[in-house]
């Protein structure tokens, strides 16, 4: 009887979660079984909503660019970034806590790229990704799903 409770119990709380929660999850644990936080920033493209220099707006500088962050480990990958006329890749390296990610981008021929080649903090990762330079000057940037 009381191993009857508990398989029905347990089969209450499987029947509870929902096929997003499943693909959530799954989504969230590498190869190595080892989960990875990082989703919000990770396979899918995403467009820069604001960008800060200091105290001047330069969001406008990346209008037309899109970014697609793919890992070939849980802390390295690639980085597709691409507008209407021409795509490059570039990488990124995250530490091993995922709260920081280092870009290492092309800047030929487009040049603002440069702005995002260095330490940034990861501060929000969700379906917004907002990146604070690691270096103290202020500088940010948002991203979020195109």
């Amino acid at each position: 009887m009381l191993l009857t409770g508990i398989l029905f119990s347990g089969a209450m709380i499987l029947n509870s979660c929902s096929k997003s929660d499943a693909t959530d999850a799954i989504a969230n644990v590498n190869n190595d079984g080892v989960k990875i936080t990082t989703t919000g920033i990770l396979n899918r493209d995403l467009k820069i909503t604001m960008a800060n220099d200091g105290n001047t707006d330069i969001t406008a500088d990346f209008n037309f660019i899109t970014f697609n962050f793919k890992p070939t480990s849980s802390e390295t990958g690639y980085a597709d970034v691409w507008n209407d006329l021409l795509a490059v890749k570039g990488t990124w390296s995250m530490n091993t806590g995922h709260t920081m990610i280092t870009m290492g981008l092309p800047t030929n021929p487009l040049t603002q790229l440069a702005f995002m080649n260095r330490e940034w903090i990861i501060s929000e990762n969700a379906a917004n990704v907002v990146l604070i330079s690691a270096n103290g000057d202020g500088d940010q940037v948002h991203l979020s799903g195109k």
